[in-house]
């Protein structure tokens, strides 16, 4: 891996990641970010309000529970559906509105966004990982809140994260099993590699997180992760290479992007992307385990699915 990666944001901005910061760095910022208050913002959409989020609030009550500052919008009887974005992004971004998009285009869900660019996505690519974990609590703070006023069933919660959101809803997903809250499923989409994995400093998403996690890995090489971390994990194109973004500013950036992007076509086509469980992708290419398991790719994956699993895409 290179010493420094490169990364265009959805603006254009070249950023650069560099891996030979060492380890006393990384915990020192880790450790002084406990005490972090930056602004974590939950947006809830649901059919009534496609394109306007109405922004929704965690708050104690008397005694001591969480509750959530009453919304005229929220379903009780609708599953939720939480997305948030990565690095140098919003909850405006891609990451979150195509998939946002799609749920309400095909389900009547309550889809909440979660918009962590103030004060922790914006900062230097180390900050801001350093900050997941901090995050992570704000959104467990959420979905217990979500649980007390609504009666939220934890069989009833999808957590979806690109980049540094994957980790943000694996680690939310984790700390809402010490509250005896398992969620049904955490999907993470391309999970950031640099610092998480190699080199491996940070926690992360893992398969702990809830009963079911997938994993759609669509930039190996740099940007995301290389091994398998999920119950499922998915490698299109072996997962380092998308050839339709061949022709872009910046390969890498785009084959990051792609994980949300597939995502949320597989909400709209639940069985574009068939993928077959192999042991890797030169297996799969020359045919060797053309008679294995069959599981698709995306919003449609069965939660008892389990391995790897791999497709092409062009």
């Amino acid at each position: 891996m290179a010493e420094k990666i490169k990364f265009y944001d959805e603006k254009g901005n070249l950023h650069y990641i560099d891996l030979n910061t060492p380890l006393d760095s990384v915990l020192d910022l880790y450790f002084n970010h406990q005490h972090f208050s930056g602004s974590t913002r939950f947006w809830l959409y649901t059919r009534d309000n496609v394109n306007d989020h109405e922004e929704i609030y965690a708050r104690f009550s008397i005694n001591a529970l969480f509750k959530v500052k009453s919304s005229s919008l929220y379903r009780p009887d609708r599953p939720l559906v939480m997305v948030t974005h990565g690095w140098m992004s919003s909850g405006n971004s891609n990451a979150t509105q195509l998939i946002k998009d799609a749920y309400l285009n095909m389900e009547d869900v309550n889809v909440v966004v979660v918009d962590w660019q103030r004060d922790a996505a914006n900062e230097n690519y180390l900050s801001s990982a350093s900050l997941t974990m901090l995050v992570a609590e704000k959104v467990k703070d959420m979905v217990l809140s979500l649980a007390f006023q609504y009666q939220l069933e934890s069989r009833d919660v999808h957590l979806i994260g690109h980049s540094l959101g994957a980790h943000v809803m694996g680690l939310a997903g984790e700390k809402l099993k010490d509250d005896k809250f398992i969620v049904a499923r955490v999907t993470g989409l391309d999970p950031a590699g640099p610092f998480f994995e190699l080199p491996s400093y940070l926690p992360g998403i893992t398969s702990e997180a809830a009963s079911f996690v997938d994993i759609i890995h669509t930039d190996c090489e740099a940007l995301g992760y290389v091994s398998d971390i999920g119950h499922a994990d998915f490698y299109p194109n072996g997962g380092n290479w998308q050839p339709h973004c061949c022709d872009t500013q910046d390969t890498l950036s785009c084959e990051h992007t792609c994980a949300y992007v597939y995502f949320a076509e597989s909400i709209n086509n639940g069985s574009e992307y068939t993928s077959v469980k192999c042991d890797s992708y030169i297996s799969y290419e020359m045919g060797s385990c053309g008679n294995n398991e069959k599981q698709y790719m995306g919003q449609s994956s069965l939660s008892t699915a389990r391995g790897a699993f791999y497709l092409d895409i062009n």
